[in-house]
């Protein structure tokens, strides 16, 4: 595995980890604001790609 690989898998491992122990943290306040907060970044990321899938550039959409 390279360098670059490797990170990568780093990253990925400590972001997971660091969304884990968010949630945990979050539990102490109210046990539904993880999943409100869950399905709010799932919403804003459904509407960043339409988005960007419906206003692009109109030579970006056809090759």
């Amino acid at each position: 595995m390279n360098g670059i690989a490797s990170w990568v898998a780093a990253l990925k491992i400590t972001s997971g980890s660091a969304g884990t122990a968010l949630a945990g943290s979050l539990t102490g306040v109210s046990v539904r604001l993880p999943l409100v907060v869950g399905l709010l970044a799932v919403f804003v990321a459904v509407a960043a790609a339409t988005a960007e899938t419906r206003f692009g550039r109109a030579d970006d959409k056809h090759p």
